[in-house]
């Protein structure tokens, strides 16, 4: 595997992100801890992950749970300690684990040092060009420019009188990338991370912008370098920087929920890339948090196709869930559904059979839901926006009080009330439920060289979803019906006659055999080996 290349190593590993809050309490505060995940490292392992990404790990003044960072170099103290994050990074590499960071490089919060001393003076201080400031016309901003937050792109600061720039929102002013000592003190830090052995980082919050033309087929008529963007070429310009003078070896992900599907040759350019790889959230933010859209699975099924069929797609990690998002599953099924199990066992089968690297996030393997009595108004002590809750509610390892994620009275994020029905314990001795078909698809995975590095052909029609992963010695064919309706899918010609095997389902199994009709039950998907030994079929 050593020798494998850098794309075809990513698709043989599996990703497991985690919000480090919601995880498991060590010690029984409420809230989750490092401890708390090195106590859980064996659970990893036999669930088979290969690398961890810790979420909100750095120091930040706890607003709204978000990575308004005041110190790029401290773990938050409420999370654990320096020594606790070593002994985490110790244990997981005896057990062959990676752990990343989650890193924010856009912007930092008010309360960070940097800016206190940015906005201190306006001459003769060399911390004023580490953030982007600009004279207002009057009492007015420099402009009138809203950002895709719907927010104002200037904030004011009374104690210097100018206005800063804030892409993300008034608590968060943009670093200034052009400025080559913010671009060193970035790299300083991840430095520093990677001395303490650190694996990774993945890029949160970047936000990249063009007026040039993309076509959507991700056709480059453009070479790859700063100036074909409107937004971003400063932090194009520090990923360019970190890839090329940190010697140490290490992986960099760019998380891409802001960066349209166009722009990802770009940053991928053979040539310079920016990053290892690109986390794509397209099919996560179908349902975005911050836009009223309703969640239509065609639109979902779509842009998986799109994302396995772009050039790129083994040099992209892909996502179906994030702490950023509502879950995904809540959006298809209610567990309370006859289609609730199909469906979040199809969600499993098509990440896990993606070209793509799969990125679980945690809960996802014990279809884990949004709450289902929710009242904003209940919650606001917790975050300005509560829907951030449904996914950040804690892990539910058991039917025990607070799903034993703490063993404290009390529980600093709310638990959802289905923890009873849905956690690890019931999952673990049930053969049929959500997190058994998670395990045996990725034992799957794990044994089949058409699922790790194989090509992807789309055979898809109308309602059906129906590709074909193959590699020199191995071919499957995956059948889906992405719908909560009973369909009827046609082979396509060319499959038609071919000797094939189901050997995996959703469902009990009803036929092994390819048949050029098949009836397919709500949320199906069937895993079929091509070219299967004739005596296998009797």
């Amino acid at each position: 595997m050593d020798n494998l290349p850098t794309s075809e190593l990513q698709s043989a590993s599996l990703i497991y992100r985690i919000y480090v809050r919601s995880f498991f309490d060590s010690d029984g505060d409420g809230i989750g801890d490092i401890k708390g995940i090195t106590s859980k490292l064996p659970y990893f392992v036999s669930i088979g992950m290969d690398t961890l990404c810790l979420s909100f790990l750095l120091e930040s003044d706890g607003e709204d749970m978000y990575f308004g960072v005041t110190d790029h170099q401290r773990i938050n103290p409420a999370l654990g300690t320096l020594s606790d994050l070593e002994e985490l990074l110790e244990e997981a590499h005896k057990l062959n684990l990676k752990v990343f960071l989650s890193f924010p490089l856009s912007f930092t919060s008010i309360s960070h040092t940097w800016f206190e001393k940015s906005r201190a003076s306006t001459s003769l201080n060399p911390y004023r060009e580490y953030y982007i400031w600009r004279e207002g016309k009057g009492r007015s901003a420099p402009d009138n420019t809203r950002t895709v937050f719907k927010t104002p792109l200037w904030a004011y600061d009374g104690k210097s009188g100018e206005w800063y720039r804030c892409l993300h929102g008034e608590k968060y002013p943009d670093l200034n990338y052009d400025n080559p000592r913010v671009r060193r003190e970035i790299i300083d830090a991840l430095l520093f991370w990677i001395e303490k052995g650190v694996d990774g980082f993945i890029v949160e919050n970047a936000h990249f912008a063009t007026d040039k033309m993309i076509l959507p087929d991700q056709t480059q008529l453009y070479k790859a370098g700063e100036d074909i963007f409107t937004e971003g070429k400063g932090l194009f310009r520090m990923l360019r920087d970190i890839k090329e003078k940190c010697e140490d070896p290490f992986s960099l992900y760019l998380d891409t929920e802001y960066v349209p599907l166009g722009l990802h040759p770009y940053l991928l350019s053979q040539e310079r890339p920016v990053a290892d790889a690109l986390l794509t959230s397209d099919c996560v933010t179908a349902d975005k948090i911050n836009e009223k859209r309703t969640f239509a699975m065609k639109d979902f099924v779509n842009t998986y196709l799109s994302l396995q069929k772009a050039d790129c797609a083994t040099r992209t990690i892909l996502a179906f869930e994030s702490k950023d998002h509502t879950r995904l599953l809540s959006r298809i099924a209610a567990p309370a559904d006859g289609a609730y199990l199909p469906a979040a066992k199809l969600l499993a089968a098509l990440l896990l059979t993606s070209r793509s690297t799969p990125s679980l996030y945690q809960g996802e393997e014990l279809g884990m839901t949004d709450f289902t009595t929710f009242k904003a108004s209940e919650y606001k002590g917790y975050t300005s926006d509560p829907n951030l809750l449904h996914a950040r509610s804690p892990f539910q390892w058991d039917n025990n009080p607070n799903g034993a994620f703490t063993d404290g009275e009390f529980s600093a994020l709310p638990v959802n009330d289905n923890y009873h029905k849905i956690n690890l314990l019931t999952q673990s001795s049930d053969p049929d439920s959500v997190f058994s078909f998670y395990r045996r698809v990725i034992v799957y995975r794990k044994n089949s060289s058409a699922l790790q590095r194989g090509s992807f052909t789309d055979y898809s029609d109308g309602n059906i979803l129906c590709y074909l992963r193959e590699s020199e010695d191995e071919r499957l064919l995956i059948v889906a019906n992405p719908s909560p309706k009973p369909l009827n899918a046609k082979l396509p010609k060319e499959l038609v006659g071919k000797t094939a095997l189901c050997e995996l389902c959703n469902y009990g199994i009803f036929s092994k055999v390819l048949n050029a009709t098949m009836g397919l039950r709500p949320f199906e998907v069937r895993f079929y080996r091509l070219s299967a030994p004739l005596l296998a079929l009797n």
